[in-house]
């Protein structure tokens, strides 16, 4: 998924988890693709999926409108008894992360082993 402005959504189902879902976020989540970010994570949950794994380590830039639709999808996923894992989070995120105190939301890992470890789910080194 690709809009306009560049953000480039992935996603990874997981081998034998069939609730879990790896989605590498390319770009940036600002007003303009804060809608399609949306909607593309409520559609997975529609297919089923309740646990995502968010590879951030391409996504270099979210805007307040960003934080409110990643907000609304951990509503949502919560509602499901799911979890948001991140990974790989720029300096930059984190810190607009930390100022909204959004971090008790998610669990914040330093990269993908230690994410998927969270889940109980054992995973190769990439």
């Amino acid at each position: 998924m690709m809009s306009e402005d560049g953000l480039k959504l992935k996603y990874f189902p997981v081998l034998g988890h069939p609730e879990t879902l790896e989605v590498r976020i390319q770009g940036r989540i600002d007003a303009e693709s804060a809608p399609d970010f949306y909607q593309g994570i409520l559609n997975k949950v529609g297919e089923g999926y309740r646990l995502f794994v968010f590879d951030c380590r391409h996504f270099g830039y979210s805007s307040s409108r960003g934080l409110e639709a990643l907000l609304a999808i951990y509503k949502i996923v919560n509602i499901k008894e799911g979890k948001l894992i991140l990974y790989g989070v720029s300096s930059r995120v984190m810190k607009l992360i930390n100022l909204v105190e959004f971090e008790r939301f998610f669990g914040i890992f330093g990269n993908r082993e230690q994410a998927f470890k969270s889940l109980g789910i054992i995973v190769m080194k990439e």
